[in-house]
C-alpha cells in the first residue's frame, strides 16, 4: 500500500483550514476576537498570502450562496482575507472550489456486473 505524505504547503492549508473555520463560528468576530484571528492566521500562513488565498477560495466556492455553510465559510473567508489574502487570487480558487463541490456530489462511476461476477 502505498503512503500519502503531505507536502509542507499542504500542512498549511490544512491548518489555515482548521483556524479560519473554528474563529469563524456562524458569526463573525468582532473587535479583539477578530484581531486575534486574523494574527493567528497570519502566523500559520508565515507570509504565504498564497495559500492564505487558496483556502479562502476553497471555502467560498464549495459552499455557495444557498448551501448552508455559505454563511460559515463567508466569514472564514473575510478572516484568510483580512490576514492578507489576495482577492485577485482568492477569485481564481473559488472555481476550484466549485470543481471540488461537484466532483464531492457526483455520483461514482459504476458499470454493471458481467453476468459471471452477478450474486445468485
Amino acid at each position: 500500500m502505498k503512503h500519502y505524505l503531505p507536502e509542507p504547503d499542504d500542512l498549511i492549508v490544512a491548518a489555515l483550514h482548521g483556524a479560519a473555520s473554528r474563529h469563524a463560528g456562524w458569526t463573525a468576530p468582532e473587535g479583539s476576537a477578530r484581531q486575534a484571528a486574523v494574527t493567528e492566521l497570519r502566523e500559520i500562513a508565515g507570509g504565504r498570502t498564497d495559500l492564505l488565498a487558496q483556502v479562502a477560495g476553497l471555502l467560498l466556492g464549495y459552499a455557495p450562496p444557498g448551501d448552508a455553510m455559505h454563511e460559515h465559510n463567508r466569514i472564514a473567508a473575510e478572516l484568510l482575507i483580512d490576514a492578507g489574502a489576495d482577492p485577485g487570487a482568492v477569485r481564481a480558487w473559488i472555481e476550484i472550489g466549485g470543481e471540488r463541490r461537484a466532483n464531492a456530489r457526483a455520483r461514482p462511476f459504476s458499470r454493471p456486473l458481467p453476468p459471471d461476477e452477478r450474486p445468485g
